[in-house]
């Protein structure tokens, strides 16, 4: 069961996501700014879609190399990365 404020913050989210959308519709087709609420749309689209991208360019270039094979016969797959086997 959920709690009333859980409730009630979704609610006010609903109606804000639907306050927004006719303020939004409102600037694109009715008022005489719609060519910089287009323009500023799809920028802040790109702008979102390459820095998706560039983080998982970031992380692929920062992350660890995998452990060889010989690694991991000599360490076993749950032991890479300890300075000594156990034994």
């Amino acid at each position: 069961m959920a709690r009333k404020p859980d409730k009630s913050v979704g609610i006010a989210i609903f109606i804000s996501c639907i306050i927004g959308f006719i303020i939004y519709a409102w600037l694109l087709l009715v008022s005489e700014w719609s060519a910089i609420v287009l323009q500023l749309t799809v920028l802040a689209a790109v702008a979102g879609l390459l820095g998706v991208l560039a983080w998982i360019g970031y992380t692929m270039a920062t992350a660890p190399p995998p452990p060889s094979a010989e690694q991991e016969q000599k360490f076993g797959p749950r032991e890479i990365g300890r300075e000594e086997p156990q034994n």
